[in-house]
């Protein structure tokens, strides 16, 4: 395979499944998905001239990529439980396509370089020998696996470590990647590429640290990890990994610590890296494996809970253990759904969410799976359910971004009094300082939903937004494209003059907003072609084609 053919799968993964998991799809994968060719055509520039040209005398006639087109990235925080937080990155849309594609193209070495799945070791983001336009890694090996296999292995032993790596993908060191690159791409330039746009992407240019949340960062972690694999295997120290949760199996108490001695001291001296001690156990094989196996439904939940336990325990256990995934792109998505409908439907999701929001601190992951439920339930039961969910949005802030997804999905079959009722109670809750919606990334799936409808009221909170002077660049682009879906020509038109001003994120949204002002607009882009980077021109002519298509709004 040639490197475009890297860059288009690279480019098409992101266009179906989003750049990260974190962040709101942004509004470029749009023109990933309809303008492949021409995104292409601009990654293999930005390949071809990544350390710059020189002419025939060595002078450099073109700069080096990374200089013609520095990655933009924007870092936001993003709430990990009730009063932790971490740093998220969204990636530059190009730059970010750059670095899968050009990962994906050593892809198959780095899966060789791991240990074989067939060892039943290591489960997690296991590269598929030929990649579909569905998914880049092999689904039919899961965390569920990585589970069984442990229990089974717990089996034959006597004791069981379970240990995860504290803070791991920021601390990965770009170093190590770079060497175990190394030894996969020998004689080319890929190592030295993929360190400069590691570092390029790293605040302050620091040597350590991946994004979190996209494809590439996590062949590149699981590559990172591959090295303590290998030698935990060759000291026969028996183990399974998923992404950075370890489950080390021994013989007796005194070999438990003695591997947990072994892996603590090769992460730290090889990587950096250290366990998290709140998450460390060692604890009997016995007990180990009847936890898992009633966390995986192995066991009935009448049997496994403890003496006394009421119904509502008992029916939350097997709530718990539904799998519930919405998958367009499956074989039979309707019957999916309507399987999935018939499942939810035997539980009162309703009672459940009420009983957990009344808590001080909600269960954030039965939440998340409370409101996977809520979008497959009848239209009279979620009538009930919304109420609930906006009235209680402080506690929600754990899951907020699963709340707006799940709001977003089902605003189509909500009556209009209801929507309405969703865009006051997010202007309340931000101008009332909820802390659920002083993130700038809540506040990024909170615009989406404002965007529902119009009002004086909305109208003027995100005037009082874009000009604050802490808002991110993300916040401010979605406010452009929420006030042209609005058709707000004259806070556009005015704003539009500031173009030289914005940062990236806002003048692609700015170019987009301009086809809402019909020959304004089209001046307003003649006189500023120009000064288009090359992918503003992607967006342009992506933008001025949907812009004749009757009825076609700006995607949010």
């Amino acid at each position: 395979m040639v490197m475009r053919d890297f860059f288009k799968q690279a480019v098409q993964n992101i266009a179906r499944f989003g750049d990260t998991d974190i962040f709101p799809f942004p509004v470029e994968r749009h023109v990933f998905h309809e303008l492949e060719n021409d995104v292409l055509d601009l990654l293999g520039i930005m390949h071809a001239e990544f350390f710059g040209l020189k002419d025939a005398n060595g002078d450099q006639i073109k700069e080096p990529s990374l200089s013609q087109f520095p990655p933009v990235n924007v870092n936001a925080l993003a709430q990990v439980g009730h009063a932790g937080f971490r740093s998220a990155t969204q990636l530059d849309p190009m730059w970010n396509a750059y670095l899968l594609g050009i990962t994906l193209s050593i892809g198959d070495e780095i899966e060789r370089k791991r240990l074989p799945s067939a060892e039943r070791s290591v489960f997690s983001y296991r590269i598929k020998g030929v990649p579909d336009d569905r998914t880049l890694f092999d689904t039919s090996i899961s965390w569920r696996d990585f589970m069984l296999e442990s229990i089974e292995r717990a089996g034959k032993a006597s004791y069981v470590v379970t240990c995860d790596i504290g803070d791991f993908y920021p601390r990965v060191y770009h170093h190590r990647i770079e060497n175990a690159v190394m030894q996969i791409a020998q004689g080319t330039d890929l190592p030295k590429r993929l360190d400069k746009l590691l570092s390029a992407f790293t605040s302050g240019g620091t040597s350590f640290g991946l994004p979190v949340g996209g494809n590439a960062a996590r062949i590149l972690a699981e590559l990172a990890l591959n090295s303590t694999d290998h030698l935990l295997r060759m000291h026969q120290i028996q183990f399974c990994r998923y992404v950075d949760d370890y489950h080390l199996f021994a013989s007796s108490r005194e070999e438990a610590f003695r591997h947990l001695i072994f892996l603590s001291e090769k992460l730290l001296a090889n990587d950096g890296l250290s366990l998290q001690k709140s998450k460390t156990r060692v604890t009997s094989a016995i007990e180990f494996a009847k936890v898992e196996q009633f966390v995986l439904g192995l066991e009935d939940p009448v049997d496994s809970l403890k003496e006394g336990a009421g119904e509502r325990d008992i029916e939350t256990v097997r709530f718990m253990r539904l799998h519930i995934r919405y998958d367009p792109y499956s074989d039979d998505p309707d019957g999916d759904f309507e399987r999935t409908r018939e499942a939810v439907e035997k539980f009162d999701v309703l009672s459940m969410l009420t009983a957990e929001v009344a808590k001080v601190h909600i269960h954030g992951t039965l939440v998340k799976q409370l409101l996977k439920a809520a979008k497959a339930l009848s239209d009279d039961v979620l009538y009930k359910i919304v109420p609930v969910l906006l009235d209680n949005i402080s506690s929600l802030g754990p899951v907020f971004p699963q709340l707006s997804i799940l709001l977003k999905d089902v605003a189509p079959r909500l009556p209009p009094v209801m929507r309405s009722q969703i865009v006051t109670h997010l202007i309340a809750a931000i101008r009332g300082g909820d802390p659920a919606l002083q993130l700038d990334l809540h506040r990024v799936y909170a615009l989406r939903l404002i965007a529902l409808e119009w009002t004086v009221e909305s109208e003027a909170l995100l005037v009082e937004l874009f000009i604050e002077p802490k808002s991110s660049p993300l916040l401010r682009r979605d406010i452009i494209l929420v006030m042209a879906v609005w058709g707000n020509h004259h806070w556009l038109s005015d704003t539009l003059k500031n173009f030289s001003n914005f940062g990236d994120w806002e003048r692609r949204a700015c170019i987009i907003a301009s086809f809402r002002l019909k020959d304004e607009g089209k001046h307003w882009r003649t006189n500023r072609a120009k000064s288009f980077s090359a992918f503003e021109r992607l967006v342009n002519k992506w933008a001025g084609q949907k812009a004749n298509v009757a009825g076609w709004e700006v995607p949010l």
